[in-house]
């Protein structure tokens, strides 16, 4: 039979075993448990990463397109103003040239108008030339006549 020593050295087995069944299992619950744990927080983390990476993004994108529509104001008005520029000085070029041309034409006006003038003086003479002439061979005839 079993004496008292042999029976508290099964006992201690039994608890021994018992004891390692139970951290065993408690082992693999906690284990499970954190790993489950772990995953919920790094699903949270990794949306937070994720929520967080999209914000910065976001930010540098806008800080990006801010950067550029200046960029592109400020060299789009550099343009305009060098077309302003060019347009300006195109027609400073028209408006001397208009005016040169208006100039001569001005001179040449003035010559016509005095050759007209002259034309007509010339006319307003041989006008009263003839007249003369007219009155003259008028005085001519009426002698002629006195004298037959």
């Amino acid at each position: 039979m079993l004496d008292a020593q042999d029976l508290a050295a099964i006992a201690d087995l039994l608890d021994q075993k018992l004891e390692e069944k139970l951290e065993a299992k408690l082992e693999e619950k906690l284990d499970a448990k954190l790993e489950e744990k772990l995953e919920t927080k790094f699903a949270k983390f990794k949306t937070e990463i994720l929520e967080e990476t999209d914000k910065r993004l976001e930010a540098r994108i806008k800080e990006s397109e801010k950067r550029l529509l200046k960029e592109m104001n400020k060299r789009l008005e550099a343009r305009v103003t060098k077309c302003e520029s060019n347009l300006l000085t195109e027609m400073e070029r028209l408006y001397k040239r208009t005016n040169d041309k208006i100039a001569v034409l001005d001179e040449r006006v003035d010559r016509l108008e005095e050759r007209y003038n002259e034309i007509k003086l010339e006319h307003s003479n041989i006008a009263l030339i003839m007249q003369m002439i007219t009155a003259l061979q008028r005085d001519v005839e009426e002698i002629k006549l006195k004298i037959a």
